[in-house]
């Protein structure tokens, strides 16, 4: 997989070096990424998978934290995602993220040849990680779901599911009902022009029926293979949180084969665990967690 070539700038808090990057996904869409270099010699390599409705720099403070640890980051916005193409707010089948996220891996380990590589994803995003972590678990150094969406619409009945399952094959760009997760947190430290990028970039539009539908199975079928995992795994939920359920968590955590695995649920936290107020005890367990095993 090769990229195009990069813009390089600079992180404006960090000083260190950002290279924003495109490459072709599955399918051919464009998709926009960034590489955020440490200060020195990296110890490691994070590929980072963001949320639903959100796009990789609305986790800025969690990029710039990695890096400071010594972390080679590669991030990207997913398809239909900030700044990739695709349409906002639909798609046709979960493991195209899959997909996307592994040539985006591929690139990393072509330009840092020799690092381990460690995936960290939120939300959506903690799904992407979770099922590229069985697919290819072969080239990785381990995993990090965040608040993964392993099970979601906890609560409906087997008729709103079978309508669901119907509906979204009939219309599947119909927005379902219902409110959309609540983006990321805005950093403090650039509010306002954050604020402004939000606008632009932040999906604010309903959640659509076919990728309800692909959250609702993709869930349910990592939970299947959770089997398969046989990587270093940390698992990190909020209990307070009601867009994905904390029990999925719990279910991956105890069908996971991975001798070394952990599971971190953290007590009346919401589902924003690593963007909101108090983020930063989280993400350094993520931080401790990939140095221990660098």
């Amino acid at each position: 997989m090769v990229a195009t070539p990069k813009i390089e700038s600079e992180d404006p808090v960090t000083g260190l070096p950002v290279k924003q990057f495109a490459f072709r996904g599955s399918g051919g869409l464009r998709l926009a990424a960034w590489r955020r270099e440490p200060g020195g010699r990296p110890a490691a390599v994070v590929a980072f998978a963001h949320g639903f409705t959100a796009y990789a720099n609305a986790y800025i403070d969690v990029l710039r934290a990695l890096t400071a640890a010594g972390m080679l980051v590669y991030a990207l916005d997913h398809r239909g995602h900030g700044y990739s193409e695709g349409k906002r707010g639909s798609l046709d089948h979960f493991d195209l993220l899959v997909d996307d996220f592994e040539r985006l891996v591929s690139i990393a380990r072509a330009e840092a040849p020799g690092l381990p590589i460690f995936t960290v994803g939120h939300s959506m995003g903690g799904l992407v990680v979770a099922r590229h972590g069985f697919r290819y678990q072969e080239g990785l150094a381990g995993i990090v779901p965040i608040s993964a969406a392993f099970v979601v619409g906890e609560g409906k009945s087997a008729f709103q599911i079978s309508l669901l399952m119907w509906l979204s094959r009939l219309l599947p760009n119909l927005p379902a009902i219902g409110d959309n997760p609540a983006p990321p947190a805005e950093s403090a430290e650039h509010e306002a022009p954050q604020h402004r990028g939000r606008d632009m970039l932040t999906y604010r539009g309903k959640v659509r029926l076919n990728i309800a539908r692909e959250l609702y199975l993709g869930g349910r079928d990592a939970l299947k293979h959770a089997h398969e995992w046989r990587l270093p795994l940390l698992l990190q939920h909020g209990t307070a949180d009601t867009v994905t359920m904390p029990s999925g968590s719990e279910l991956a955590f105890e069908h996971a084969s991975s001798p070394d695995r952990t599971l971190e649920l953290w007590p009346d936290r919401q589902h924003n665990l690593i963007t909101d107020e108090g983020w930063e005890e989280p993400v350094q367990h993520i931080v401790d967690w990939i140095q221990n095993r660098t």
